[in-house]
């Protein structure tokens, strides 16, 4: 059963994750979107984010972050209050 999380306490834990990375040190999420046909299950998708510096790889950011991403959905729906 997903929990209901605070949007701003799920940036958190992604972006304190992508900082563990190497390859996304330099890259953090600045939001997360509405998701309402589900796409990954949740109700929420990461939106915008910003980069810092040149020594980051997007393309292997992306592949470090997927199963994270696809765990966090299966686990936790926004509250958009």
């Amino acid at each position: 059963m997903r929990q209901v999380i605070d949007q701003g306490e799920l940036l958190s834990i992604i972006n304190d994750h992508m900082e563990s990375l190497d390859d996304c040190r330099n890259i953090r999420f600045n939001t997360i979107a509405r998701d309402p046909d589900r796409a990954n299950g949740a109700n929420w998708t990461t939106g915008s984010y910003r980069r810092s510096g040149d020594d980051h790889d997007e393309i292997a950011c992306a592949e470090a972050l997927e199963a994270f991403l696809l765990d966090l959905q299966a686990r936790y729906d926004v509250d958009w209050r």
